[in-house]
């Protein structure tokens, strides 16, 4: 669905992967962004991904 907003928070994104995936398979960092650079036919700029200056969750740093 195009232009559905939903907010998601660390702990949920957590408490899914986990749910799913191995422990081993889980990721490490997780960057959370508003929004994708999209082409003209709607496709993800993947290429530009790494750029996106966001902030990012690392599941294995402590947190205070």
């Amino acid at each position: 669905m195009i232009g559905v907003a939903a907010e998601v928070g660390e702990q949920d994104i957590k408490l899914w992967l986990a749910a799913r995936l191995a422990p081993d398979q889980n990721p490490r960092t997780i960057v959370m962004v508003d929004a994708f650079e999209r082409t003209a036919s709607r496709r993800i700029m993947k290429h530009k991904l790494a750029d996106v200056p966001a902030t990012t969750w690392d599941r294995m740093a402590r947190r205070t």
